[in-house]
């Protein structure tokens, strides 16, 4: 009875958990807030500069933030962002946003507005007007759209029209004379009109900017981001069909290697992934296609915790125990192990947030998020169900575990990579390694990176064009438009082909009107531009950022690292990763793939991942110097070439999976991610070749030359 008990509530367990998730799903993905990178749209930065030189104060930031508000109202876009960056700083994100420069013209307009007589001197401002009064309406006399206004005090507008009767009163919107008509009576009632719009939408448009009011500031653009629909949609379904794969990928490889704890694994994972979604709809945080890449790799971390837990399970029923004990030691042993590796990534996702741009932070959003959801599913939810197939009695066949009958009852698993000295042959790695860092430094300082926009300032701009064409005529045909990019580029194949376009500086909102139209003309279709302007002080200061966000990461990892192992321990590590990270960098650098800020979200979660992987080494080592006692040379030799044999293949599993991962975001999805993914990959492999082969042979390295100094003292085993 007991044991059909365990099953049912297994099983009432699973299908409680499916059914809630079928049932709101659907709603909650409908619910999600999409980036501007996804669904098309617009994002700006401006620097406030106040009119008179005056400080900027929070008043001033607020006020600004206001008028603003009120313009993108009259655009009616829905679910935009305004952000205040303190001190002088207001980002703004319109997504969906189909004309990106009728939107770009009207917010950054001052729409002060004047009324001058003959000699320039101001009569009234848009201060005058009643709040909200310029209305649309038609003239009496042409039927042409005017503005209609009202002032506030009728009787002062009387008086100026009294003392200027027969003159011209000049009509002028930041500067810009809009008309000038001559007035031929006083007007009593405080009306007046403006003429001259060229139809309704010209007309409606300057209403919306009267009734917003001026601006109390002058705005300077630092950057800007316009992203077609078009590519924003493509985006967003080669990042899901990427997903889809590397899901599909993952469950089979949990299901064929470890069998009954791989299909709880699956559970477990469709659960953390419903929960993702669950916590970003409910933060209303966007999702962007960095995110969508923080969710692929989330599966892979998360898929990394299931493989140390069904590793220590394993090792522990070859060592001889039940299934029941296995199962308890084998959580217990791996539980810390889980801990450490999980905080070291957390802490690269807390230091991407603290310095990253707005979309940087929408995937360390994730990867935190991911950290957390992870522990509470994939360990804690992940050892209930287990422990309750394995309690109902029905599932105590070592095969359900992927383990051979034979080998937990003998004891004498031996697989054949534990015949291979890790340690005897660390100076051919480390060899490699010099190797691979010589090559990667030599390809660096021949070609240097090559920067984008997002570190050099200028203005990238692309097209999608679907079909194959010459850098030749391309820049023929904007030779005669007169503006020839200094560079021309060809990204994707097929239909999803586009003509990559860099400038060295700002492009006007003519510029790229210009260049659409020119495109238009040759290609003969409808072109929807992406446009990424960025300013000289905001490239300098993204480049900044990156070398922080590297050094603090660094610098955490290693304070961890020195706090719950030993200092030794840290700096290896630390040695061993800045060594992959120089090397990716180097070999990117070869291959001249243009670099933007993903580049930096790939680095740091290539840190994040390599210290991950060593932290698995180090922690067993750790646990075995409780039963070690380090005396001679061969000692420590011993203890690490167990040490890397007894984690060798959840290292070679995890990644194989998120290595995957990380091919499928490379090949299905597009351009949006390639370099992120491209970076990913050759990172993984690199950093994993450093954890086996590099990071715990300097550690042998330094503790032999303690031992032939005399320094070390014997270390007795501790338990």
């Amino acid at each position: 009875m007991r044991i059909w008990n365990r099953l049912s509530t297994f099983i009432i367990v699973v299908a409680l958990l499916f059914a809630v998730m079928a049932a709101t799903i659907g709603p909650i993905l409908q619910g999600m807030t999409l980036g501007l990178d996804l669904q098309g749209g617009f994002e700006i930065l401006y620097k406030i500069e106040p009119l008179q030189g005056e400080p900027v104060t929070p008043d001033l930031l607020n006020q600004t933030q206001a008028v603003l508000q009120n313009r993108i109202n009259f655009l009616g876009v829905s679910e935009p962002v305004i952000l205040t960056e303190p001190p002088d700083r207001l980002r703004i994100q319109l997504p969906g946003v189909t004309s990106a420069e009728e939107a770009r013209s009207m917010l950054s307009t001052q729409a002060r507005l004047t009324f001058q007589n003959a000699q320039g001197d101001v009569l009234l401002t848009g201060a005058d007007l009643k709040e909200g009064s310029a209305q649309v309406g038609f003239s009496d006399r042409t039927n042409a759209p005017v503005v209609t206004l009202t002032f506030k005090d009728p009787q002062k507008f009387a008086e100026i029209t009294k003392e200027y009767l027969g003159q011209p009163l000049g009509i002028y919107l930041d500067d810009n004379l809009i008309q000038a008509p001559i007035i031929q009576a006083v007007i009593t009632n405080g009306k007046a009109e403006i003429s001259g719009q060229k139809d309704v939408k010209e007309a409606k448009q300057l209403a919306a900017l009267l009734n917003a009011g001026a601006l109390p500031v002058n705005l300077k653009e630092l950057s800007f981001t316009s992203v077609s629909a078009t590519l924003g949609q493509l985006a967003l379904k080669q990042g899901i069909e990427a997903g889809i794969l590397a899901l599909i990928f993952i469950v089979v490889f949990m299901l064929v290697v470890y069998r009954l704890p791989g299909f709880v694994a699956v559970i477990t994972l469709a659960v953390y992934a419903y929960l993702v979604f669950f916590f970003l709809w409910g933060l209303q945080a966007t999702l962007t296609l960095p995110g969508i890449a923080a969710l692929i790799l989330g599966l892979g971390m998360a898929v990394d915790a299931n493989i140390i837990t069904d590793e220590r399970i394993k090792d522990e029923i070859r060592s001889g125990k039940s299934i029941a004990s296995a199962l308890r030691t084998g959580g217990r042993k791996s539980f810390l192990t889980i801990i450490d590796s999980h905080v070291t990534t957390f802490i690269a996702g807390f230091v991407l947030f603290v310095f990253g741009t707005s979309a940087i932070r929408g995937f360390a959003v994730i990867l935190m998020l991911s950290t957390v959801l992870n522990l509470l599913t994939n360990v804690g939810l992940a050892r209930i169900l287990l422990s309750m197939l394995v309690g109902s009695g029905r599932f105590n066949r070592t095969s359900f575990f992927g383990v051979k009958a034979q080998d937990a009852r003998d004891g004498s698993f031996e697989p054949f990579y534990y015949r291979f000295d890790f340690v005897k042959r660390r100076r051919v790695f480390f060899l490699v390694s010099v190797a691979l860092l010589v090559l990667g430094v030599g390809s660096y300082l021949i070609h240097g990176l090559n920067l984008g926009v997002d570190f050099t300032s200028g203005t990238r701009v692309e097209a999608l064009v679907g079909h194959s064409f010459t850098d030749q005529e391309v820049r023929e045909t904007l030779a005669k438009a007169h503006i020839e990019p200094s560079v021309i580029e060809r990204t994707g194949s097929g239909e999803t082909t586009s003509v990559v376009l860099r400038y060295k500086g700002t492009l006007t909102q003519e510029d790229e009107k210009a260049i659409a139209e020119a495109l238009k003309t040759h290609f003969q279709k409808e072109m929807n531009l992406t446009v990424s302007t960025i300013s000289p002080e905001v490239g300098k200061e993204l480049v900044k950022k990156a070398v922080y966000s590297l050094l603090i990461a660094s610098l955490g990892i290693v304070i961890y690292m020195s706090l719950r192992f030993e200092y030794r321990m840290a700096i290896t590590a630390i040695i061993s990763i800045l060594n992959v990270v120089i090397t990716v960098i180097g070999l990117i650098a070869f291959l001249n793939v243009e670099v933007d800020i993903t580049f930096i979200t790939a680095l740091l979660t290539i840190v994040g991942y390599s210290i991950n992987d060593t932290v698995i080494i180090f922690d067993r080592i750790r646990e075995n110097l409780k039963t070690t006692r380090l005396k001679r040379i061969q000692d420590v030799e011993a203890l690490v070439n167990k040490s890397i044999r007894q984690v060798f293949v959840r290292s070679v599993n995890t990644v194989a999976t998120v290595l995957f991962a990380a091919l499928a975001l490379l090949v299905f999805g597009g351009q949006g991610l390639f370099l992120f993914a491209l970076t990913l990959t050759i990172g993984l492999f690199l950093g994993a070749y450093s954890s086996i082969f590099t990071a715990a042979q300097l550690w042998v390295e330094w503790k032999e030359g303690e031992i032939r100094s005399g320094r070390l003292k014997t270390e007795q085993p501790t338990a």
